[in-house]
């Protein structure tokens, strides 16, 4: 059988440097396939958002028949998903998940997906991930005539009158339901964690209804988990080195799916 890991940065080995280096050592997801022996696919970009996940999850499931397991990275709620269409049609109709996939690439039990996000290209389609920086945020301003679109920049539009509301508690529960479903269909069981207290976790994601294949009550961050100062662990202020690594897939892991209790 095999276990599928999706994520961000996290998830694909980043190593902070110009250009950044991915599928470095520092790796959960590869770590756990070698402790285990167990054939590993990771889906995985820097700088991902959660929007991505159902779509690498689809790619995925219809390319493998022997799943029994998903992990997702939860990441940001800041971050968001922007596209461009330069053909000759307005509207975008037909679409599979895997148009913008890369991959796989074999690496013993491990296969290693992501996403082309290049934007000067001359493709007709791209899509690329997106986040608030620290110089977008603005103090809201209040509801006015004609709304924000034709009063403010998009970037506090989008933070004041999209991702601080309900719609984005809304696309993320969209976005977990049809997982959910991907894996009711399937038979297989999936997990959702997060590696801090920075990301976002709801009380519960049943904005459509009761998720029936997530197994991951527990709403403990990686960083609690570990009980420790993490700092020593950091190779910058968001990345981890490789120890970090190997505890989250020799302990955290199996933690999440109870077989082992701290």
């Amino acid at each position: 059988m095999r276990s599928i890991f999706v994520g961000d940065s996290h998830c694909c080995g980043y190593k902070n440097s110009f250009p950044p280096r991915l599928w470095q050592d520092n790796n959960y997801a590869e770590i756990y396939s070698e402790l285990n022996q167990k054939p590993v696919a990771v889906y995985a970009m820097q700088g991902a958002c959660n929007q991505k996940y159902v779509t690498f999850i689809k790619t995925l499931l219809d390319h493998y028949d022997d799943v029994d397991e998903i992990f997702i990275q939860f990441t940001y709620w800041t971050r968001y998903l922007l596209a461009t269409n330069t053909s000759d049609k307005p509207f975008v109709t037909e679409f599979e998940t895997n148009h913008f996939v890369k991959g796989p690439d074999t690496y013993g039990l491990v296969d290693r997906w992501t996403d082309r996000q290049d934007i000067e290209t001359d493709e007709l389609h791209t899509e690329y991930n997106m986040h608030v920086k620290s110089e977008h945020y603005e103090m809201f301003k209040g509801r006015k005539m004609g709304g924000p679109e034709e009063n403010e920049r998009f970037h506090y539009t989008n933070l004041w009158h999209n991702q601080l509301t309900h719609l984005e508690y809304r696309q993320v529960c969209s976005d977990l339901f049809i997982i959910d479903r991907l894996c009711e269909q399937r038979n297989i069981s999936w997990y959702l964690f997060r590696m801090n207290e920075r990301v976002h976790m709801p009380d519960n994601f049943n904005y459509f209804g009761p998720l029936t294949n997530y197994k991951g009550g527990n709403k403990m961050h990686v960083e609690k988990w570990f009980n420790e100062d993490v700092d020593k662990y950091k190779i910058d202020e968001e990345h981890y080195n490789y120890d970090f690594h190997y505890k989250i897939a020799k302990e955290y892991i199996p933690y999440l799916r109870g077989q082992n209790e701290r």
